[in-house]
């Protein structure tokens, strides 16, 4: 029997109540070229992640996270298997397709970031 820390409960329960795991997510940090110039990006890291997907927020979501954004999904990504820190602006690719992240939340046990995005 394997004693399972809060933050790993945490994440399985995210697992069932919300949606599939999805395999193939990538994330990309991009960042602006110069502060000044027209808005360039560039790619300088790549991680495969584990990730849950969900459709867009529904109203109690968007008034408990300040949310307006829409046609947005809402991507569950745990922590522990990131290597770097993920910011709005960069994307998550997800079988293919890319995401902009436009906003970046952590949940309440710390344990995955709660990060929406849209095409």
């Amino acid at each position: 029997m394997s004693i399972k820390s809060t933050a790993e409960k945490g994440v399985e329960a995210a697992f069932k109540t919300l949606g599939p795991l999805v395999q193939d997510a990538t994330y990309k940090r991009i960042a602006s070229e110069s502060r000044d110039g027209p808005d360039l990006v560039y790619l300088y890291a790549t991680t495969p992640i584990k990730a849950v997907v969900t459709s867009a927020g529904g109203r109690e979501d968007k008034e408990a996270y300040g949310m307006t954004y829409h046609n947005h999904r809402k991507i569950l990504v745990p922590r522990k298997d990131l290597t770097v820190m993920i910011r709005p602006r960069d994307l998550i690719i997800i079988g293919g397709t890319e995401y902009r992240i436009i906003d970046v939340r952590t949940d309440p046990t710390e344990s995955m970031y709660i990060v929406y995005a849209k095409l």
